[in-house]
């Protein structure tokens, strides 16, 4: 039986503060980027296999994380933090410096994969470091506030790469990208902390892959969040393009609803994150986890009923916010479940899982809509 205790509150230093503000400094700077990279790419190839292959080079490095992990076990963090975000800003405006105009596409995707291979190392680093600034009491909490931030950015940096994209092209996109890592690295280096412990690194890293997957198979707790925490996201991963066919062929309305949708879905997660502390207070983990479930379920079957699409968009608002309280509370209970020496490779291990279990959530409902639209 797993049991949760009721979360105190409790107020954060400036230390958590500069660690928030590079992560999401950081993540607006990538969003931004991600929505304008389609854009860019396709106006500079016609192609849609480019446009494939862009998609390609922005998950597949993601899967270097199965391994990346042990070897941050082995490194500073902080300095692996900032080391991370001043590579990917030199990478970028390396880019921009080619003389060539138009950019060609394959420089831009190399960049592309770059940075998200570079970020497989800042991701573990900045989890194992995030307990050292908030203590293991406090991760869920400041999980929500991270998720809520984070949640923030990417609104921010869909619509303002939307507009720059429309507006200027997507090359301008590279430089605020490249600035947004940079400040996110003035951000880090105003941390105040003592480091987490770091392995011995005289072990092989396929010894310290194994203790690290070791620990994922044999902790039964930590087992069972994990498991529920990416069965969650599998489950939510074809939920886009169930609602895109969903508006257009039973609903029939128009564009505009599926960005609301979005919005809401978005708002809905940062509000979650923000009252996740709040929400602790009134319930045990159980009953969190437990509410936040079968709220979710209802919420789904209740957006799928639904006969307008204003009750649709209630709907998502509702739903995001279980999301944002879900997600919130499995990231900090899984952090504070993992040894401090071994964060790094365990947490980014179970992200590599997370995404290739995303990934593959959408693939059944692909195939099911191409072979037979949805009907009412």
């Amino acid at each position: 039986m797993i049991v949760f205790v009721r979360a105190r509150t409790k107020k954060f230093g400036p230390s958590f503060w500069y660690l928030w503000a590079g992560q999401n400094i950081s993540t607006f700077g990538n969003n931004l980027f991600d929505v304008a990279l389609p854009w860019l790419i396709y106006n500079l190839t016609g192609s849609t296999w480019a446009l494939a292959f862009a998609g390609i080079c922005q998950t597949a490095p993601e899967l270097a994380g199965i391994v990346s992990g042990a070897l941050v076990d082995t490194w500073p963090k902080r300095r692996t933090m900032m080391w991370a975000d001043a590579l990917r800003a030199l990478i970028l405006i390396a880019v921009l410096l080619v003389p060539i105009r138009p950019l060609p596409a394959w420089l831009i995707l190399g960049a592309i994969g770059s940075l998200r291979l570079i970020g497989t190392v800042f991701t573990p680093a900045q989890a194992s470091i995030l307990s050292t600034v908030v203590g293991s009491d406090d991760l869920t909490a400041a999980s929500g506030l991270i998720q809520a931030g984070v949640g923030s950015a990417r609104l921010l940096g869909a619509i303002v790469g939307g507009t720059i994209a429309s507006l200027f092209g997507g090359v301008l996109t590279l430089l605020i990208d490249s600035l947004t890592f940079l400040l996110s690295l003035v951000s880090l280096s105003r941390l105040d902390l003592e480091e987490p412990p770091q392995a011995s690194s005289t072990e092989g890293w396929i010894v310290m892959w194994a203790e690290g997957m070791g620990f994922i198979l044999g902790n039964y707790r930590f087992l069972v969040l994990s498991m529920i925490l990416v069965l969650v996201n599998f489950a939510f991963s074809p939920l886009d393009l169930a609602l895109v066919v969903w508006l257009r062929d039973v609903l029939h309305v128009s564009g505009w609803v599926w960005g609301l949708l979005n919005g809401a879905l978005m708002v809905g997660t940062i509000l979650g994150g923000l009252t996740l502390r709040r929400v602790q207070l009134l319930v045990t983990g159980n009953q969190l986890l437990a509410a936040c479930l079968l709220l979710g379920g209802l919420t789904l079957f209740s957006l799928i009923e639904g006969k307008s699409a204003v009750v649709t968009i209630c709907c998502m608002l509702i739903y995001g916010c279980t999301v944002g309280w879900l997600n919130s509370y499995l990231v900090g209970s899984l952090l504070g479940r993992i040894p401090s020496d071994r964060r790094g490779r365990v947490w980014e291990m179970l992200g590599s899982i997370l995404t290739m279990m995303t990934r593959l959530g959408s693939l059944p409902l692909d195939g099911l809509h191409t072979m037979r639209p949805l009907q009412r």
